[in-house]
């Protein structure tokens, strides 16, 4: 199983040209599944698949592969169970040396080297062996320099190379795009051979529609750096070509009409630990900042939604007729004349009656400013008229905010400032 967890990246930081990418962004991919992932240029597939090979380092968040972080592993480290296959195949392929020479390499990776020869004649027939299987005539050609070989020769040798040794993983990043059709067709055979072969666990960026479609067992669309479309098993099988062209217009109609008002963020760990402690009490401060670095900023979970998730930092247990007071660790930042409303899921509130005590949370944009830090609380009760106790995980969703314009009268005079948050504020003299 590889997992990502709360992913920020963040590219040119610091300087004016400073641009957000993830944002606590979350992906699982079970063992052994095949996911095939599009999305249009700029939507973080490559660099998702850079932070997971460790090309680009991310700012924070959690990398777990098998159950093991290796979030601060280098990227030698990473290679030991990862193959991975790039768009040119001159950077899986060494053009300079033979076909033998570039097989053996392949097959002692992560072996130490001595000063003895770089290649094994004992392994000759074993090289090719595997080369016979891609049908291309390489196995009579092991003197021959790689730099002489087509593209798509290349290409398919790369393939091979990193699955030669046992990996768990395997990372194609646009491996058919700088191919002709035939070719493509023809790498795409091989990739699913020896997926299937090896059972491996991989993951396959491509602008290929119909490739993402036919191959696989998961599909995934990429926006902004979110996930806005995932299925899997025969939910992909109902998905076509047609489908994702039309999600990728509505994407590009919706996007350009949309405002850009608000930016979510986390408060201070002291403000956290104030808020914390108010609703559950003294924790020991190394706990308290493990649950301060998980929490999670609010996001919308498909380009059409229009609710931002908030999720629980902690797990709560809420008893029929209990309330609970939750310190989200979110503040937003919003132009003035919106508001952030707040509401429950409604997948809690029908399945399992809770309730926002105030039915609806109205964040206002000066709130930001108060002198908590604009620090956004949600208390719910158990409503429920069946006995039902409801066990939330942490990093669950609960509460959804939805951006909304608001309007003022033409006689409004309104001098308040805010001080402390959930409507208390006082008149300037």
């Amino acid at each position: 199983m590889l997992e990502l967890k709360g992913i920020h990246k963040y590219y040119n930081p610091g300087t004016v040209n400073e641009m957000c990418l993830f944002r606590g962004f979350d992906l699982k991919i079970e063992q052994g599944e095949f996911l095939s992932v599009v999305g249009s240029n700029g939507s973080g597939k490559t660099s998702m698949l850079n932070i997971i090979c460790g090309s680009i380092p991310a700012e924070s968040g959690q990398i777990l592969m098998g159950g093991k972080d290796i979030t601060k592993e280098k990227e030698f480290q990473r290679n030991a169970r990862i193959g991975r296959v790039y768009q040119n195949p001159a950077m899986g392929t060494c053009p300079t040396m033979t076909i033998l020479e570039n097989m053996s390499l392949a097959d002692n990776k992560g072996k130490i080297y001595g000063l003895g020869r770089g290649t094994n004649k004992a392994r000759i027939e074993f090289y090719r062996e595997q080369l016979k299987q891609l049908n291309l005539g390489l196995e009579d050609k092991l003197d021959v320099k790689v730099g002489a070989l087509s593209g798509g020769q290349r290409q398919a040798m790369a393939l091979l190379m990193s699955t030669m040794t046992p990996i768990e993983f395997l990372i194609l990043d646009e491996h058919t795009a700088a191919l002709d059709p035939k070719t493509a067709e023809l790498i795409m055979e091989l990739t699913d051979k020896i997926v299937k072969e090896k059972n491996l666990t991989t993951i396959m960026v491509t602008h290929n529609l119909r490739y993402a479609v036919e191959y696989g067992n998961r599909l995934i669309m990429m926006h902004e750096g979110n996930v806005i479309l995932d299925k899997k098993d025969e939910e992909k099988k109902q998905i076509s070509v047609e489908d994702i062209l039309t999600l990728f217009n509505e994407i590009s109609i919706g996007r350009s009409m949309a405002k850009r008002i608000a930016q979510f963020e986390k408060v201070s760990f002291g403000q956290f630990k104030e808020g914390f402690f108010d609703t559950f009490g003294q924790t020991e401060e190394e706990k308290l900042q493990e649950i301060y670095e998980e929490i999670r900023l609010p996001k919308r979970a498909t380009a059409g939604s229009a609710g931002y998730d908030f999720y629980t930092p902690v797990p709560l247990t809420v008893r029929p007729g209990e309330t609970v007071k939750i310190p989200t660790g979110i503040r937003v930042k919003m132009d003035p004349d919106w508001v952030l409303k707040c509401y429950p899921r409604s997948g809690l509130g029908f399945k399992y009656r809770l309730q926002l005590n105030n039915t609806v949370g109205i964040i206002d944009s000066d709130y930001f400013y108060s002198d908590n830090e604009g620090h956004i609380f949600a208390k719910i009760t158990n409503d429920s008229n069946e006995g039902k106790t409801v066990n939330i995980q942490a990093g669950t969703g609960f509460m959804q905010g939805i951006f909304v314009e608001y309007g003022i009268t033409v006689d409004d005079e309104a001098t308040g400032i805010r001080n402390g948050g959930f409507g208390s504020t006082t008149e300037k003299k």
